[in-house]
């Protein structure tokens, strides 16, 4: 595909995904409690696996991102060539004998492979131990050894990912900070969503059917919610998205909107630049992006089954989601067209 090609085909599903959302965003605001209702059903064993595992596309992005960023160190000279692309009147040095600048110069590479091999281990962390705390239990490593085991992994995948191809790596590594920004955005975004104060739909389940949390905990036991349960609970702290909510001194998760796991799940549409930036992935790109919404999408209904979050939650969070990649895929192609990176 050509570039007005690709510009068109995101175009077209741009528009289609914001129908789509925008619509359920509509329905939801009239309907969000019959929806839950109708779908409630915390048993399933598909909405408990995509709890626990459904970010894993946000958990994979930092290890992979932080190591291709650890790989693409400059020295001083390169960095301040980059930056003069952005800041015209800062000039690379022209004495690079000089012994200042060669003090500077290994000054900043120490820091850079330090600061950045760090970044690579806590990256990697991030997936490994999101993952395995929810096979073996939270709790079960301690924080040092799986620093231990991610300090070793991050090394080991640093030698393998510098059998990559310089020019490959350079391509990579735009992504790799797109991917940066973008998961910060998603994080600014998890840390907003207590300003609504919107009390989720299995915290109300859970309190009426006298659980202390939406994960049905009792008195240190774990006891299952079903969805038999909501026939008779006490809604009444349910509130509309575009209202703040109260948690009535009772509830301990009033923090449904916009849904946590339907944003990280937009994470996978940064599969869509990454095909665009290799030749022989071009084809796929369209099928990257029709994969990328479905997941989205499933991510969201079984956060509707596990009474997590509500149709606006999900398809808010959606929109957001989506939005954000938008803006970051923006300023990846403006940083890539004018070869400032990448």
């Amino acid at each position: 595909m050509n570039k007005s090609k690709d510009n068109k085909l995101l175009i077209v599903f741009s528009a289609v995904f914001y129908i789509i959302t925008a619509s359920l965003m509509l329905v939801g605001t009239f309907k969000d409690l019959t929806v839950n209702l109708m779908l409630f059903n915390p048993e399933s064993s598909v909405s408990r696996f995509f709890e626990s595992f459904g970010q894993v596309v946000y958990w994979g992005l930092w290890g992979p991102a932080f190591t291709i960023i650890f790989l693409c160190r400059r020295d001083l000279n390169e960095s301040l060539g980059v930056i003069g692309k952005i800041i015209p009147f800062v000039k690379p040095v022209k004495n690079t004998e000089h012994g200042a600048y060669k003090f500077f110069n290994m000054l900043l590479k120490i820091v850079t492979a330090a600061a950045f091999f760090a970044l690579a281990v806590i990256g990697w962390k991030k997936l490994i131990e999101n993952v395995l705390k929810n096979i073996v239990g939270e709790g079960t490593i301690s924080q040092a050894v799986y620093f231990i085991i991610c300090a070793v992994f991050a090394a080991i995948m640093i030698f393998v990912f510098s059998k990559i191809d310089k020019n490959i790596l350079r391509k990579l590594e735009a992504l790799a900070l797109a991917g940066v920004l973008l998961g910060i955005f998603y994080k600014i975004v998890e840390e907003c969503k207590n300003i609504t104060s919107r009390v989720r739909f299995r915290e109300m389940v859970a309190y009426s059917n006298h659980f202390l949390n939406d994960k049905g905990l009792s008195e240190g036991k774990y006891s299952p919610l079903t969805s038999a349960m909501a026939e008779n609970s006490d809604f009444s702290a349910f509130t509309n998205w575009y209202k703040i909510g109260s948690d009535m001194g009772i509830y301990s998760r009033a923090d449904s909107f916009p849904s946590g796991h339907t944003n990280y799940g937009c994470t996978l549409f940064l599969t869509y630049p990454l095909c665009l930036a290799f030749d022989k992935l071009k084809k796929v790109a369209p099928f990257a992006l029709s994969v990328s919404f479905l997941y989205v999408a499933f991510m969201g209904l079984t956060r509707i089954i596990a009474g997590a979050h509500y149709l606006t939650d999900v398809a808010g969070a959606a929109i957001i989601g989506y939005t954000l990649f938008l803006v970051v895929y923006k300023i990846y192609n403006v940083f890539t067209e004018k070869k400032i990176i990448g």
